[in-house]
């Protein structure tokens, strides 16, 4: 953005203003809180883990298993 020379800041921006997507006035449906209700992807992976022959045997016995760790019930393999 081309500074304003008059007012010292940002053409279009006050002093002290520091806009965000999620304070935005923008007029219609909130996405932020749309996309948090319907995301399923966590959900969906740690369903899937039972119908996986390899990651059941994990769950099952995580303790066996010290290649793999968990994290908010999402299996991650340790580097």
């Amino acid at each position: 953005m081309a500074a304003n020379e008059e007012e010292g800041s940002p053409k279009g921006e006050q002093e002290g203003e520091d806009p965000s997507v999620f304070k935005s006035p923008a007029k219609g449906t909130n996405l932020h809180e749309l996309v948090s209700q319907m995301d399923t992807f966590e959900e969906d992976i740690t369903k899937g883990y039972i119908m996986d022959p390899l990651f059941r045997k994990v769950i099952e016995k995580m303790g066996t298993h010290p290649s793999f760790k968990t994290k908010n019930k999402i299996i991650y393999t340790k580097i």
